[in-house]
């Protein structure tokens, strides 16, 4: 697939990014169009601080080689490794789309421009059939599926900690500890001081009402599946104090339980309307 009879400042959309990679949409303005690009997307790699990686060789790697052999390929997004037109080209879609990304990844990352590959993938956040219908897209991003399997390998400082809560539960607890969206990258020795920050932990984070990764695999009883996307959903919709413009607070556990609240926006659920991310107090929900 070629890409460059596309125009770096008029076909591509930002969508959204990660820690290594930014996703673009196909959204050609005019009549001018690539039929093969209809409906699909672009996943750029990123460097920070200037250096660079092969990140997005290896998780095209990870997708063909490894997930394909487990999964069918029905319930695969379709991975294409294309070639990227130069680097100038690269540059100019770079500098089209920074003022779009959020500060936070502006100030840490930047699309690498010595990338000669990239990834053409499906787009499901957008609608190529010209139905008027309104789509939504919902992203869940499980993190962690498992405790320790050998926990007598642990430091005996941190095994009580880690056979009973995930890691994505640790992370979450500490980062409560210190500004959520400064953009900052936590160090995984966070958790080594977790113990000695517990005293001025968040409750929510250690109860047992909140939302926990590993509550997504629990899949004996339907009702588990469906009281662990509830709190994932309420989790999403809870404003922390940096959207204070919220107009509803859904309940987290128990009702008389006020101080178990989270106090940063969650990550592992992302909503899209027609492809454009939502932030959760812009949006008002009707039961």
């Amino acid at each position: 697939m070629d890409l460059s009879g596309t125009d770096p400042t008029k076909d591509w959309q930002y969508i959204a990014e990660g820690a290594a990679n930014l996703i673009l949409a196909y959204n050609p303005q005019g009549n001018r169009t690539t039929e093969a690009l209809n409906g699909k997307c672009l996943r750029l790699s990123k460097r920070t601080e200037g250096a660079h990686n092969n990140k997005i060789i290896s998780s095209y790697h990870f997708h063909t080689q490894v997930l394909s052999q487990i999964i069918h390929e029905e319930h695969l997004l379709t991975f294409q490794r294309v070639s990227l037109p130069s680097q100038e080209w690269i540059k100019e879609l770079a500098n089209h789309i920074q003022a779009t990304r959020p500060a936070s990844k502006r100030s840490l990352s930047e699309i690498d421009p010595t990338a000669t590959h990239a990834i053409i993938m499906d787009n499901l956040a957008c609608q190529t059939d010209g139905d008027d219908q309104q789509m939504l897209s919902i992203e869940i991003k499980p993190k962690w599926a498992s405790l320790p399997c050998a926990p007598n390998r642990l430091d005996p400082a941190l095994r009580e900690i880690k056979t009973q809560f995930c890691r994505t539960c640790v992370f979450r607890a500490v980062r409560s500890l210190g500004p959520s969206d400064s953009g900052t990258q936590h160090d995984p020795r966070a958790e080594n001081y977790a113990q000695e920050a517990c005293q001025t932990l968040n409750p929510y984070y250690t109860s047992p009402n909140r939302f926990c990764a590993l509550q997504l695999f629990n899949t004996a009883h339907p009702a588990h599946l469906r009281r662990a996307l509830a709190r994932l959903f309420a989790e999403w919709q809870y404003a922390p104090a940096s959207h204070a413009s919220a107009t509803s607070e859904p309940a987290l556990g128990p009702k008389d339980d006020t101080a178990a609240r989270p106090t940063q926006a969650h990550n592992n659920l992302k909503i899209f309307c027609q492809g454009v991310l939502l932030d959760p107090p812009s949006v008002q929900v009707c039961k």
